[in-house]
Protein backbone atom coordinates (compact mmCIF):
# COMPACT_ATOMS: atom_id res chain seq x y z
CA UNK A 1 0.00 0.00 0.00
CA UNK A 2 2.60 2.67 1.06
CA UNK A 3 5.66 0.53 0.83
CA UNK A 4 6.02 0.05 4.62
CA UNK A 5 6.02 -3.00 6.16
CA UNK A 6 4.13 -3.54 9.60
CA UNK A 7 4.30 -6.10 12.59
CA UNK A 8 0.66 -6.66 13.28
CA UNK A 9 -0.94 -7.96 15.95
CA UNK A 10 -4.00 -9.27 17.37
CA UNK A 11 -6.62 -7.49 18.13
CA UNK A 12 -5.06 -4.72 15.80
CA UNK A 13 -7.26 -3.01 12.63
CA UNK A 14 -5.67 -3.03 9.18
CA UNK A 15 -7.93 -0.70 7.04
CA UNK A 16 -7.29 -1.37 2.85
CA UNK A 17 -9.52 1.03 0.31
CA UNK A 18 -10.20 0.09 -2.89
CA UNK A 19 -7.37 -0.25 -5.22
CA UNK A 20 -4.91 -0.46 -2.30
CA UNK A 21 -2.23 -3.36 -2.66
CA UNK A 22 -0.98 -5.14 -0.09
CA UNK A 23 0.51 -8.65 1.09
CA UNK A 24 0.37 -10.64 4.64
CA UNK A 25 3.55 -12.83 5.99
CA UNK A 26 3.61 -14.47 8.74
CA UNK A 27 6.18 -13.31 10.78
CA UNK A 28 9.09 -15.55 11.90
CA UNK A 29 7.95 -18.73 13.38
CA UNK A 30 5.06 -17.02 15.07
CA UNK A 31 0.98 -18.64 14.41
CA UNK A 32 -0.68 -16.11 12.19
CA UNK A 33 -4.24 -15.97 12.27
CA UNK A 34 -6.78 -12.98 10.81
CA UNK A 35 -10.35 -12.31 9.49
CA UNK A 36 -11.00 -10.54 6.25
CA UNK A 37 -13.88 -7.93 6.09
CA UNK A 38 -14.82 -7.08 2.30
CA UNK A 39 -17.75 -4.96 1.32
CA UNK A 40 -18.18 -2.87 -1.76
CA UNK A 41 -18.56 0.82 -1.10
CA UNK A 42 -21.35 1.13 -4.22
CA UNK A 43 -23.46 -0.48 -1.26
CA UNK A 44 -23.13 3.33 0.05
CA UNK A 45 -22.57 5.52 -2.49
CA UNK A 46 -25.90 6.79 -3.93
CA UNK A 47 -25.99 7.06 -7.91
CA UNK A 48 -27.10 10.77 -8.05
CA UNK A 49 -25.47 13.66 -6.41
CA UNK A 50 -25.07 13.35 -2.30
CA UNK A 51 -23.01 15.42 0.38
CA UNK A 52 -22.06 11.98 1.54
CA UNK A 53 -20.14 11.01 -1.47
CA UNK A 54 -18.80 13.58 -2.73
CA UNK A 55 -17.87 15.63 0.61
CA UNK A 56 -16.93 12.50 2.98
CA UNK A 57 -16.53 9.28 0.82
CA UNK A 58 -15.05 10.27 -2.16
CA UNK A 59 -12.33 12.71 -0.81
CA UNK A 60 -11.19 9.49 1.38
CA UNK A 61 -11.33 6.82 -1.86
CA UNK A 62 -9.22 9.62 -3.78
CA UNK A 63 -6.58 10.53 -1.84
CA UNK A 64 -7.97 14.08 -0.51
CA UNK A 65 -7.43 13.27 2.71
CA UNK A 66 -6.15 10.26 4.58
CA UNK A 67 -6.23 7.73 7.60
CA UNK A 68 -3.93 5.55 9.23
CA UNK A 69 -3.52 2.42 8.15
CA UNK A 70 -3.10 0.35 11.04
CA UNK A 71 -5.05 0.68 14.01
CA UNK A 72 -3.58 -0.53 17.57
CA UNK A 73 -5.29 -0.61 20.71
CA UNK A 74 -2.93 2.35 21.82
CA UNK A 75 -4.84 4.19 19.03
CA UNK A 76 -7.20 6.80 20.96
CA UNK A 77 -10.23 6.17 18.64
CA UNK A 78 -9.51 2.59 18.87
CA UNK A 79 -12.82 1.22 20.44
CA UNK A 80 -14.82 3.57 18.44
CA UNK A 81 -13.30 2.51 15.23
CA UNK A 82 -13.38 -1.20 15.98
CA UNK A 83 -17.00 -0.86 17.40
CA UNK A 84 -19.21 -1.00 14.27
CA UNK A 85 -17.08 -3.73 12.76
CA UNK A 86 -17.42 -6.13 15.72
CA UNK A 87 -21.17 -4.87 15.66
CA UNK A 88 -21.60 -6.36 11.88
CA UNK A 89 -19.46 -8.99 12.35
CA UNK A 90 -22.21 -10.19 15.36
CA UNK A 91 -25.24 -9.83 13.21
CA UNK A 92 -24.04 -11.79 10.86
CA UNK A 93 -23.94 -14.68 12.98
CA UNK A 94 -27.48 -14.87 12.97
CA UNK A 95 -28.89 -12.92 10.34
CA UNK A 96 -32.25 -11.23 11.40
CA UNK A 97 -34.86 -9.95 9.04
CA UNK A 98 -33.52 -6.36 7.77
CA UNK A 99 -29.97 -7.14 9.24
CA UNK A 100 -28.40 -5.41 5.91
CA UNK A 101 -30.02 -1.98 6.64
CA UNK A 102 -28.20 -2.89 10.25
CA UNK A 103 -25.02 -3.78 8.47
CA UNK A 104 -25.36 -0.63 6.26
CA UNK A 105 -25.79 1.73 8.92
CA UNK A 106 -22.74 0.69 10.74
CA UNK A 107 -20.61 1.23 7.82
CA UNK A 108 -22.12 4.42 7.79
CA UNK A 109 -20.68 4.86 11.05
CA UNK A 110 -17.50 3.45 10.72
CA UNK A 111 -16.64 6.12 8.17
CA UNK A 112 -18.15 8.75 10.32
CA UNK A 113 -15.01 7.85 12.99
CA UNK A 114 -12.63 7.88 10.28
CA UNK A 115 -13.82 11.31 9.02
CA UNK A 116 -14.67 12.93 12.17
CA UNK A 117 -11.60 11.59 14.29
CA UNK A 118 -9.25 10.20 12.22
CA UNK A 119 -8.28 12.42 9.52
CA UNK A 120 -7.01 15.04 11.85
CA UNK A 121 -4.07 12.17 13.10
CA UNK A 122 -2.96 11.69 9.67
CA UNK A 123 -0.21 14.29 8.34
CA UNK A 124 -1.29 15.47 4.56
CA UNK A 125 0.48 14.58 1.91
CA UNK A 126 3.88 15.78 1.06
CA UNK A 127 3.84 14.50 -2.72
CA UNK A 128 0.68 16.63 -2.98
CA UNK A 129 2.50 20.32 -1.66
CA UNK A 130 5.08 19.89 -3.56
CA UNK A 131 3.14 19.19 -6.62
CA UNK A 132 1.00 21.88 -5.84
CA UNK A 133 4.47 24.59 -5.22
CA UNK A 134 5.28 22.89 -8.45
CA UNK A 135 2.14 24.64 -10.51
CA UNK A 136 2.83 27.80 -8.76
CA UNK A 137 6.22 28.51 -9.84
CA UNK A 138 5.50 27.19 -13.56
CA UNK A 139 2.50 29.69 -13.25
CA UNK A 140 4.37 32.52 -12.39
CA UNK A 141 7.56 31.62 -15.05
CA UNK A 142 4.47 31.69 -17.61
CA UNK A 143 2.48 35.11 -16.27
CA UNK A 144 5.66 37.00 -16.34
CA UNK A 145 7.56 36.13 -19.42
CA UNK A 146 6.80 36.82 -22.72
CA UNK A 147 7.08 32.47 -24.34
CA UNK A 148 5.08 29.83 -22.52
CA UNK A 149 6.93 27.16 -20.49
CA UNK A 150 6.13 24.05 -20.70
CA UNK A 151 7.82 20.74 -19.56
CA UNK A 152 9.21 19.15 -22.63
CA UNK A 153 10.85 23.09 -22.68
CA UNK A 154 12.40 22.57 -19.83
CA UNK A 155 13.36 19.30 -20.27
CA UNK A 156 15.04 20.78 -23.63
CA UNK A 157 16.68 23.25 -21.47
CA UNK A 158 18.28 20.40 -19.28
CA UNK A 159 18.93 17.65 -21.33
CA UNK A 160 20.69 20.27 -23.91
CA UNK A 161 24.63 19.73 -22.90
CA UNK A 162 23.72 16.03 -23.67
CA UNK A 163 22.13 16.33 -26.92
CA UNK A 164 25.18 18.18 -28.12
CA UNK A 165 27.74 15.96 -26.98
CA UNK A 166 26.29 13.17 -29.02
CA UNK A 167 26.90 15.07 -32.02
CA UNK A 168 23.55 17.25 -32.73
CA UNK A 169 23.93 20.72 -34.33
CA UNK A 170 23.67 23.50 -31.89
CA UNK A 171 19.96 24.84 -33.87
CA UNK A 172 18.64 21.32 -33.65
CA UNK A 173 20.25 20.36 -29.60
CA UNK A 174 17.38 21.77 -27.88
CA UNK A 175 14.90 19.98 -29.90
CA UNK A 176 16.88 16.57 -29.55
CA UNK A 177 17.34 17.18 -25.83
CA UNK A 178 13.44 17.91 -25.12
CA UNK A 179 12.64 14.54 -27.29
CA UNK A 180 15.01 12.92 -25.49
CA UNK A 181 13.42 13.75 -22.17
CA UNK A 182 10.27 13.20 -23.64
CA UNK A 183 11.23 9.11 -24.06
CA UNK A 184 12.78 9.07 -20.31
CA UNK A 185 9.90 11.08 -18.66
CA UNK A 186 6.91 9.12 -20.91
CA UNK A 187 8.12 6.85 -23.71
CA UNK A 188 9.49 6.29 -26.70
CA UNK A 189 6.16 6.25 -28.86
CA UNK A 190 5.59 9.52 -27.44
CA UNK A 191 8.73 10.77 -28.56
CA UNK A 192 8.48 9.59 -32.37
CA UNK A 193 5.31 11.18 -32.35
CA UNK A 194 6.48 14.80 -31.96
CA UNK A 195 9.68 13.82 -33.90
CA UNK A 196 6.88 13.50 -36.75
CA UNK A 197 6.07 17.18 -36.04
CA UNK A 198 10.02 18.30 -36.43
CA UNK A 199 10.71 16.74 -40.30
CA UNK A 200 8.84 16.07 -43.51
CA UNK A 201 7.38 13.08 -44.42
CA UNK A 202 6.35 12.90 -47.76
CA UNK A 203 4.07 15.13 -48.57
CA UNK A 204 3.09 16.71 -45.59
CA UNK A 205 5.60 19.39 -44.37
CA UNK A 206 7.00 20.03 -40.92
CA UNK A 207 4.22 21.65 -38.13
CA UNK A 208 7.02 23.11 -36.27
CA UNK A 209 10.42 23.74 -36.48
CA UNK A 210 12.53 21.10 -39.04
CA UNK A 211 15.41 19.72 -38.16
CA UNK A 212 18.89 18.85 -40.08
CA UNK A 213 19.18 15.80 -41.79
CA UNK A 214 21.82 15.11 -38.93
CA UNK A 215 19.50 16.07 -36.38
CA UNK A 216 17.03 13.59 -37.32
CA UNK A 217 19.23 10.31 -37.77
CA UNK A 218 20.99 11.47 -34.14
CA UNK A 219 16.86 11.84 -32.63
CA UNK A 220 15.42 8.44 -34.44
CA UNK A 221 18.85 6.54 -32.96
CA UNK A 222 18.52 8.59 -29.13
CA UNK A 223 14.81 7.47 -29.12
CA UNK A 224 15.09 3.94 -29.93
CA UNK A 225 15.19 2.15 -26.94
CA UNK A 226 13.11 1.26 -23.47
CA UNK A 227 15.09 3.33 -21.12
CA UNK A 228 11.84 4.99 -19.77
CA UNK A 229 10.32 5.41 -16.24
CA UNK A 230 7.26 3.12 -17.25
CA UNK A 231 9.27 0.29 -18.58
CA UNK A 232 10.87 0.09 -15.06
CA UNK A 233 7.51 -0.10 -13.52
CA UNK A 234 6.44 -2.54 -16.24
CA UNK A 235 9.50 -4.29 -15.11
CA UNK A 236 9.17 -4.31 -11.42
CA UNK A 237 5.90 -5.21 -11.33
CA UNK A 238 6.09 -8.56 -13.57
CA UNK A 239 9.25 -9.67 -12.34
CA UNK A 240 8.62 -8.73 -8.31
CA UNK A 241 5.66 -10.91 -8.66
CA UNK A 242 8.09 -14.04 -9.48
CA UNK A 243 10.34 -12.81 -6.43
CA UNK A 244 8.48 -10.54 -4.07
CA UNK A 245 11.30 -10.54 -1.59
CA UNK A 246 13.35 -8.79 -3.61
CA UNK A 247 11.34 -5.99 -4.92
CA UNK A 248 13.34 -3.18 -3.50
CA UNK A 249 16.40 -4.27 -5.20
CA UNK A 250 14.79 -4.58 -8.78
CA UNK A 251 13.67 -1.23 -8.14
CA UNK A 252 17.07 0.04 -7.64
CA UNK A 253 18.36 -1.78 -10.38
CA UNK A 254 15.91 -0.63 -12.37
CA UNK A 255 16.55 2.76 -12.29
CA UNK A 256 20.27 1.85 -13.22
CA UNK A 257 18.95 0.22 -16.03
CA UNK A 258 17.06 2.76 -17.13
CA UNK A 259 20.35 4.93 -17.52
CA UNK A 260 22.49 2.08 -18.81
CA UNK A 261 19.97 1.91 -21.84
CA UNK A 262 19.33 5.19 -22.53
CA UNK A 263 23.54 5.72 -22.58
CA UNK A 264 23.74 3.01 -24.90
CA UNK A 265 20.80 4.27 -27.08
CA UNK A 266 22.65 7.67 -27.57
CA UNK A 267 26.09 6.15 -27.44
CA UNK A 268 24.41 4.16 -31.08
CA UNK A 269 23.49 8.01 -32.29
CA UNK A 270 26.52 9.44 -31.67
CA UNK A 271 28.29 6.64 -33.75
CA UNK A 272 25.79 7.13 -36.11
CA UNK A 273 26.14 10.77 -36.36
CA UNK A 274 30.36 10.48 -36.73
CA UNK A 275 29.22 7.83 -39.65
CA UNK A 276 26.92 10.04 -41.43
Amino acid sequence: MDFKEYHVTAPSLVLILPGQLHSIDQYMDESMEYENIIFSLSMLLPGKYDYTKEDFLTPLLTGRFTVPTVFTPVYPYYEDVVAPIDACDEICKTMPQGYQLYIKSKLYEFFFVLDNRCRNLTKPLKSKKTLDKMKVVLKYVENNYADKISIQSILGIILWPVAWLIGAPSSDAQIVASLIGEKLVLNEFVAYSDLLNHMTVGDKAAVLQELTQKGKLIATFALCGFANFSSIGINVGCIGGLAPSRQSELAKLGIRAMFGGAMASMMTACLAGILM
